[in-house]
């Protein structure tokens, strides 16, 4: 009886002490700063995505710059309407700006499970694009991820 008890000790000290490192080290952390892409596929589609924690936080051994992404929920005659925007400066001392919105429900109740954890991305055309029917600046969609993996917004 008595190697039982020692046993089941060496694995519960094994357990805290492995516990205990992964407390320290706070799991997964991922930066994802703000992108701005033409998507390659289908032209005049421009995507922009991060996550919110990583674009407030000035990641280690990267050039801190100016740059935001985020989307917000507002009333109109209609409904609700949701607006998603990013920006990023540019080495050339510009920015890059993308911006879109969409009342259709469903991309506004996306948006309304943004938290300060997420990750955000969305797409718009630049330019009509009559093959989709889609006017320049409509949100052609919406998608968050809300995880713990992304850097911690950070003053």
């Amino acid at each position: 009886m008595r190697n039982n008890i020692g046993w089941w000790w060496l694995v519960a000290i094994t357990l805290a002490i492995t516990s205990a490192a992964e407390a320290a080290t706070g799991g997964t952390k991922i930066p994802r700063d703000v992108s701005i892409v033409a998507d390659p596929d289908l032209a005049g589609l421009w995507i922009a995505s991060g996550a919110l924690g990583s674009t407030r936080y000035d990641v280690p051994d990267l050039p801190a710059v100016a740059k935001e992404i985020g989307c917000r929920l507002e009333p109109d005659a209609e409904g609700m309407v949701a607006t998603c925007w990013a920006y990023t400066a540019l080495a050339s001392g510009g920015r890059h700006n993308l911006q879109c919105s969409s009342n259709d429900p469903y991309l506004v109740s996306v948006v309304a499970s943004l938290n300060g954890d997420s990750m955000v991305q969305f797409a718009t055309f630049l330019t009509e694009n009559n093959d989709w029917e889609y006017p320049a600046g409509m949100c052609v969609s919406i998608a968050v991820e809300n995880a713990s993996k992304y850097f911690p917004k950070t003053p």
